[in-house]
């Protein structure tokens, strides 16, 4: 079961329900397009949907979730991802 949220949100707020169903969306094509079936390509392709929609990415919860290492280079995973 996971308890946080891949969006960081200020304490006590919650997405409206249109909103999070465009996170899970996103989560979805971020998962799609990573190329390799690594953790932290997907992270990263995850993080860059959500920033997509105008929202901060949680990068410690993502990396949670996906079992991924801290820290793949920015650009490694632009090519990756793309």
């Amino acid at each position: 079961m996971s308890y946080g949220n891949i969006v960081q949100l200020k304490p006590n707020h919650r997405l409206a329900p249109d909103t999070a169903h465009a996170v899970v969306a996103a989560q979805l094509r971020g998962e799609s397009r990573a190329r390799e079936d690594r953790p932290d390509v997907e992270v990263a392709a995850i993080a860059r949907e959500i920033e997509s929609l105008g929202l901060v990415p949680d990068q410690d919860e993502l990396r949670r979730r996906y079992a991924a290492p801290s820290g793949l280079p920015e650009a490694l995973a632009t090519r990756l991802t793309e």
